[in-house]
């Protein structure tokens, strides 16, 4: 995935004590139980959709 100009493999969320709550990649996420993450659709996949 691209963020920023630069193509990223992972985005991994810890807190301070290093514990992991999200992981996340081009292909799937993992998350942490008892935590919420809401994915957007791209605006070019937004398009498409209303196009339907």
């Amino acid at each position: 995935m691209i963020i920023g100009g630069k193509e990223i493999s992972e985005i991994l969320v810890r807190t301070k004590e290093n514990e992991l709550i999200l992981s996340i990649t081009d292909k799937n996420f993992i998350l942490k139980n008892g935590y919420d993450v809401d994915l957007w659709p791209s605006a070019e996949k937004k398009s498409e959709e209303t196009e339907k």
